[in-house]
């Protein structure tokens, strides 16, 4: 075996000892100055990162509770309005509503009202006036009548029947009183 061999030994030696060199040292003076720069700067980095991390994790926490403060007082804002809009609408169909039955129904109601109140305020007064015609005038302040004289119709048909007479009796003048 040739790696064996006594002669061909210190040469192997010698150029293995001289790779080994050469490859510690370029090591030792490229690779590792930079492996520790970059292991310094992590380091430094881990330091600021866990003195800055509880200050971190309080701003963050505290923007997000803005942030979500925020959000709620703008959908609240938007519900008022919105809930202000519907009570208006509501409001306003209401009120048509209301305007629009007031017009149909109650104008119909208020006619059929009228009618009827007219019927029973001729029917009482045609009741009143047969009543004053048939009953004496001793008897009108027991019914609750008062003496106002005759109603047209009685003055018209006294006039015709005593104009004559009460035009002599004046002085051959007659009545004061228009006819109709």
């Amino acid at each position: 075996m040739p790696q064996l061999d006594k002669v061909s030994y210190f040469t192997q030696f010698f150029w293995l000892t001289l790779t080994i060199s050469v490859f510690y040292l370029t090591l030792l003076k490229f690779y590792l100055p930079k492996i520790t720069r970059v292991l310094k700067m992590r380091e430094h980095k881990v330091s600021l990162t866990q003195e800055s991390k509880e200050n971190t994790y309080e701003q963050e926490q505290e923007r997000v509770l803005q942030t979500m403060q925020q959000a709620v007082r703008k959908s609240l804002n938007q519900s008022k309005q919105a809930l202000q809009s519907s009570f208006e609408t509501t409001a306003g169909w209401v009120e048509k509503t209301v305007q629009k039955t007031n017009q149909e129904h109650f104008q119909n109601v208020q006619t059929q009202y009228q009618a009827k109140l007219g019927d029973e305020i001729t029917a009482n007064n045609m009741t009143k006036n047969q009543l004053k015609k048939l009953l004496p005038m001793s008897a009108y302040p027991a019914c609750g009548f008062t003496h106002s004289g005759h109603t047209f119709v009685q003055e018209y048909f006294l006039r015709k029947l005593f104009g004559p007479l009460t035009a002599k009796g004046k002085g051959g003048k007659k009545g004061t009183k228009k006819k109709r």
